[in-house]
């Protein structure tokens, strides 16, 4: 998938791959930060805005 990373510009950029730490990173930010109790999805750029690794 990685291969296809530089082909996903624009509005396609959203469905880049990213990697399990950056997940992991991004729900430890989130949760610590959320004070709400509801569902959210979020894209993978936007968990890379969380993770910056």
């Amino acid at each position: 998938m990685k291969m296809v990373n530089p082909l996903l510009v624009g509005s396609a950029r959203k469905y880049r791959s990213i990697s399990g730490e950056q997940v992991a990173y991004a729900m430890k930010v989130i949760a610590l930060r959320s004070k709400e109790q509801k569902v959210t999805i979020y894209t993978s750029d936007e968990i890379a805005k969380f993770a910056p690794l």
